[in-house]
């Protein structure tokens, strides 16, 4: 599938336009007043042209199917990649390669051997401008958001997870979390089962966690299998870094769910 572009509807001229950075796509692509483009309007990806007026570019000619089987996010099962914080080029590339291979949130945390670094909004706004560009190359509709989690003094690893999951609404239910695990053993099929997860005992959504460089700490690898729906999956047999093991564990927990 060539590149997709998310252009922006404007209230005022009633146009679907394209921001700067998408103009500049088009521009290297050399895509030229006329040329036939594909965008995602209304969660569905739409054939158009590219129409040209002065310094603006338009999305036109374009024609929303009526069917009701476009694509939604609302009913299918989330993963979720809760990231320790990693040198920012590291970082980049973690967001780059999970939003390529489909993961629909990332969460980043300080943890307790995390490097020290301060994420700022501008920081955020170039990781959200990472993973839209990876959505465009690799033709996914759904940009994954990407939010940074201010941990409290006495919060554990599994209480950062709960204060942003639906589990924190009902104190009967406990976020399903995989963590990456030398040691782990966990059948990830069993996990990922349709029957498991649509059972009312389970929370829909599945948190997903490797260590940072320096790995959990023991306080975090405890909180992690207190918690009643945590499960540790092996990865490999050899130590992987911390960016290798997000993108490994995102890739087989995504796979799994994929039909």
């Amino acid at each position: 599938m060539s590149r997709i572009y998310f252009p922006i509807y404007d209230t005022f001229t009633h146009k679907y336009v394209f921001n700067r950075v998408d103009k500049k796509h088009l521009t290297v692509e050399g895509k030229k007043h006329g040329d036939s483009i594909n965008a995602v309007i209304e969660n569905r990806i739409v054939k158009g042209k590219l129409t040209l007026e002065g310094n603006e570019m338009y999305f036109t000619d374009y024609e929303i199917p009526t069917d009701t089987c476009h694509a939604s996010d609302d009913d299918k099962i989330k993963v979720v990649l809760v990231q320790p914080l990693l040198k920012l080029d590291k970082l980049d590339w973690v967001v780059q390669k999970v939003t390529e291979i489909g993961i629909d949130k990332i969460l980043l945390f300080k943890a307790e051997h995390s490097i020290p670094l301060n994420i700022s909004e501008a920081k955020i706004t170039r990781l959200n401008k990472i993973a839209k560009e990876a959505c465009m190359q690799s033709g996914r509709i759904h940009i994954p958001s990407i939010e940074f989690i201010e941990r409290k003094k006495h919060d554990n690893l599994v209480d950062i997870i709960r204060s942003v999951s639906k589990s924190n609404q009902n104190n009967d239910l406990s976020p399903t979390i995989v963590f990456a695990d030398i040691d782990g053993n966990t059948n990830l099929s069993d996990i990922c089962s349709k029957d498991n997860l649509s059972d009312s005992k389970n929370y829909i959504d599945i948190y997903i966690t490797a260590g940072p460089e320096g790995g959990f700490s023991k306080n975090e690898i405890e909180s992690l299998r207190r918690n009643n729906n945590s499960y540790a999956l092996r990865l490999s047999n050899n130590v992987l870094r911390s960016e290798t093991a997000s993108i490994c564990l995102s890739f087989k927990v995504i796979n799994e769910l994929t039909p």
